[in-house]
């Protein structure tokens, strides 16, 4: 999930209607969708200067 989500990340943008969902696989926007909203929002504004998804500075 992550890797698909930093593809997409790099190359697309998020949009609010949340069409970038169906750039993922299946199981990916399964587990996306698990999580809390604010894991959620996280994982799609935090990107580091390589625009990768920054996992470590996720709040738990």
């Amino acid at each position: 999930m992550i890797a698909e989500l930093n593809e997409i990340l790099e190359n697309e943008v998020v949009d609010e209607n949340g069409l970038w969902k169906k750039k993922i696989t299946e199981q990916s926007l399964k587990v996306f969708d698990r999580l809390p909203e604010a894991i959620q929002e996280q994982l799609i504004a935090t990107l580091d200067q390589n625009r990768n998804v920054q996992i470590r500075i996720l709040n738990s």
